[in-house]
């Protein structure tokens, strides 16, 4: 009877969730929503975005690997925006893996002059993206027209907002995956304190690269 309700408040939450993102993607394409950056606690939204994804977690029984800095900085963005993007790349990772596996969540400071940014990604164990489908991962999933996207987690707009907020907040979001290894979803987001202004670079593999485009992987990939 537990595992009964808890499937059934797992579908509410994500149905209010769904919802949530329609809204905010609508206000954002409109220019009705604004976001006001500051230095924000990371290991904070960390938590509270696992708190929201707990329930999907515990249903499919992932692991959770976390790999952060011994003193995470603070970045600079809206505490907000940043639970909610943390609260869909794990949901993607979550849907996109086989029940048992392990997510791990990363975090790395990227010194790029003349500013500071921090790297956080999101790598599942699921099937991976086709190339083909890697230039549509961040536009919005609408079952009446379009396919789904094989391997990735999220069937709706929720990555399409990851985008936008990170975007509204000066960073940038892109993805890297090969058929049968998993996808790795990366947020770039300036340190506290930091310009906001993200510059362009070959890769984002290399060592403090950071990508110019959110829609694509490098070309390395």
């Amino acid at each position: 009877q537990r595992q009964f309700v808890e499937r059934i408040r797992t579908a509410i939450d994500r149905m209010r969730m769904l919802l949530s993102d329609l809204v905010q993607v609508t206000a954002m394409e409109m220019g009705e929503l604004t976001l006001t950056p500051a230095p924000i606690d990371l290991v904070q939204c960390v938590e509270e975005a696992v708190t929201h994804v707990g329930g999907t977690l515990r249903e499919k029984d992932l692991g959770l690997r976390l790999d952060f800095p011994d003193e995470a900085p603070a970045v600079m963005g809206e505490q907000g925006a940043l639970v909610q993007i943390l609260v869909h790349l794990l949901s993607n990772a979550a849907g996109a893996s086989p029940d048992g596996a392990e997510i791990a969540v990363t975090a790395r400071v990227v010194d790029a002059e003349p500013t500071g940014f921090l790297l956080l990604s999101v790598k599942d164990k699921g099937e991976g993206v086709s190339p083909v489908d890697l230039g549509r991962v961040f536009e919005p999933l609408y079952r009446a027209d379009s396919s789904l996207i094989s391997g990735l987690g999220e069937s709706s707009v929720g990555l399409s907002l990851v985008r936008s907020l990170c975007e509204e907040l000066s960073g940038r979001v892109w993805v890297e995956s090969q058929p049968g290894d998993g996808s790795t979803l990366s947020v770039l987001l300036p340190l506290a304190g930091a310009t906001p202004a993200v510059p362009a670079a070959a890769s984002p593999e290399e060592a403090g690269a950071i990508p110019a485009k959110a829609t694509s992987p490098s070309p390395e990939s």
